[in-house]
C-alpha cells in the first residue's frame, strides 16, 4: 500500500501544482489581452498579485506601467523597483529596461557602468535590445573603455535578430574601423586589411563605404599597371579625397601614368610640382609671412623685422648665410611669376626661372653679404643689419614698406629685373 501511495501522492502534488501554475499564467494573460486593449485598470489588478508574489514577468510589465504611467501616476522609482526584482531573477527585458533606467538616470542616479552590467547580462540570454544598447556603451566608451571591435560582436548579434537600429550603428562602426585600417597603412591607405569592413559594411547599404571600396579597387588595378586607374589613385592623393592629402605620392602615382600614356597626368605633374613640391610651398610660406607682417605686426617695424628675419633664417642659427640670402631671392622672382601667372603657370618656365635665378642671384646676394658682413666670418647677424638703408638693402623694402605691408609680387619683379640688367649670356 505505501508503495501505491507514494507516487498517488506525487502525482496530487503535481496536478495542484500544474493547476496553480495554469491559473496563474491565465491571470498573466488576462493583464495582458488587457493591456492591449487599453484597460490598464484590469492590467494592473490582474499583474499586481502576481508580482507581489514572484512572477517576474508580472514584475516587469508593472515596471513598464509605471515608467509610462499607464493605469496608474507615473513614477520612475517604482518602475526600477519592478525592473529590479524581475531583473535580479534573470528577466532578460527587465535586465535591459533597467539598464535604460541606469544609463539616463530616470527614477536612479545615472550610473553607466551599472547600466552596462544588466544590459550585458540581457545580451547574454539573445535579447536583441539589449545587444543593441550594449554596441552602443562600447562604441562610444560610456560605461566601458571604448572598443570597436566588441561593439560590432553586439551589434552583429543584434542585427542577425533583425534590430534595424543595431544594424544601421554596424554599418556605421564598420566604416569607422574600416577607415581607421585604411589611414594606418604606411603609403597612406590600407586596403588589403581594410577591405573587409568596408565589403560588409556595403553590403548594409553604407554609401561611404562604397567609395572606399572603389578607392581600393582603384589602387589594385593601379598597382597592376593600369595608367587610368593610376591617375585617377594620384587624383585622390592629390586633392585629399577619401585619403589624406599626399603630394609626394600623388606625384609618383602620376609619374607613372604619364608613363603609361596618360596625357591628364602628365599635366597633374606639372600642378603638383607647380603648387606644392618645388615652388608652391615657398610661394606659400611667402604668403604666410606677408600676412603676419599686415595683421601681427600691424604698424610695427621691429615685429615685421624679426618675422622677415626669421623667415630669412632656415637654419635656425641666428644669421644668415650667402645660401640663405640667395633662396629667399629665387622665391621672391618665382613668386612673382606663379602669382601673375595663376593657373596658366608652365613647368618648364617656372623651371627655367628657378634655374636661373640659382645661376645669377648667388652673384647679388654675395654682394649684399659682403657689403655687410662687417665681422668678416661670411654669415650677417642682427647686429650687422641695424640701419634703414642696409635692412632696405637685404630684403628690398623700407620701413615705410614694413609698415604698409609687403609686396613680395612687386619685389621679385624688381628682383627679376636686376637680373636681366647682369647682361650674362644664360639668361633665360
Amino acid at each position: 500500500m505505501q508503495i501505491n501511495k507514494l507516487p498517488t501522492a506525487l502525482t496530487l502534488a503535481s496536478l495542484i501544482l500544474f493547476n496553480s501554475e495554469v491559473a496563474i499564467a491565465a491571470d498573466f494573460q488576462k493583464g495582458l489581452t488587457a493591456a492591449a486593449s487599453g484597460d490598464f485598470k484590469t492590467a494592473l489588478a490582474e499583474w499586481t498579485p502576481l508580482a507581489e508574489q514572484g512572477y517576474a514577468n508580472s514584475q516587469h510589465y508593472l515596471g513598464i506601467m509605471y515608467a509610462h504611467g499607464e493605469g496608474v501616476l507615473e513614477n520612475d522609482k517604482t518602475a526600477v523597483k519592478w525592473f529590479t526584482k524581475a531583473a535580479e531573477q534573470g528577466y532578460a527585458q527587465a535586465q535591459s529596461n533597467l539598464g535604460v533606467m541606469y544609463e539616463y538616470g530616470t527614477g536612479v542616479l545615472e550610473n553607466d557602468k551599472t547600466a552596462v552590467k544588466w544590459y550585458t547580462k540581457a545580451a547574454e540570454q539573445g535579447y536583441a535590445q539589449a545587444q543593441a544598447n550594449l554596441g552602443f556603451m562600447y562604441e562610444f566608451g560610456t560605461g566601458v573603455l571604448e572598443d570597436y571591435k566588441t561593439a560590432l560582436e553586439w551589434y552583429t548579434k543584434a542585427s542577425e535578430q533583425g534590430s534595424d537600429y543595431a544594424t544601421s550603428r554596424l554599418s556605421d562602426v564598420l566604416v569607422i574601423v574600416g577607415k581607421d585600417i585604411f589611414a594606418a597603412g604606411i603609403d597612406g591607405h590600407n586596403c588589403s586589411d581594410s577591405i573587409q569592413y568596408f565589403e560588409r559594411a556595403d553590403e548594409l547599404g553604407s554609401s561611404i563605404a562604397r567609395t572606399h571600396l572603389e578607392l581600393c579597387k582603384t589602387y589594385h588595378r593601379a598597382s597592376k599597371g593600369d595608367g587610368e586607374a593610376q591617375y585617377k589613385l594620384a587624383k585622390d592623393l592629390y586633392l585629399g579625397r577619401l585619403i589624406k592629402k599626399n603630394p609626394k605620392a600623388a606625384l609618383t602615382w602620376a609619374m607613372k601614368a604619364s608613363s603609361n600614356g596618360n596625357d591628364a597626368a602628365e599635366s597633374l605633374v606639372g600642378e603638383i610640382l607647380i603648387n606644392d613640391l618645388v615652388y608652391g610651398n615657398d610661394a606659400q610660406k611667402l604668403r604666410d609671412l606677408a600676412q603676419v607682417i599686415d595683421s601681427v605686426c600691424s604698424k610695427d617695424p621691429k615685429c615685421a623685422f624679426d618675422a622677415v628675419w626669421k623667415h630669412l633664417d632656415i637654419s635656425q642659427d641666428g644669421s644668415l648665410s650667402l645660401a640663405e640670402l640667395s633662396k629667399f631671392q629665387r622665391d621672391l622672382v618665382q613668386f612673382a611669376y606663379i602669382e601673375e601667372m595663376g593657373d596658366e603657370v608652365e613647368v618648364a618656365d617656372a623651371a627655367a626661372i628657378n634655374l636661373t635665378g640659382i645661376l645669377l642671384l648667388p652673384i647679388t646676394s654675395s654682394s649684399i653679404l659682403h657689403s655687410f658682413d662687417y665681422n668678416n666670418d661670411g654669415t650677417l647677424q642682427k647686429e650687422e643689419v641695424v640701419g634703414e638703408t642696409e635692412f632696405a638693402t637685404i630684403v628690398g623694402v623700407d620701413s615705410e614698406s614694413l609698415l604698409r605691408g609687403i609686396e613680395f609680387e612687386a619685389l621679385g619683379n624688381k628682383i627679376s629685373a636686376a637680373m636681366k640688367d647682369l647682361r650674362l649670356p644664360f639668361w633665360l
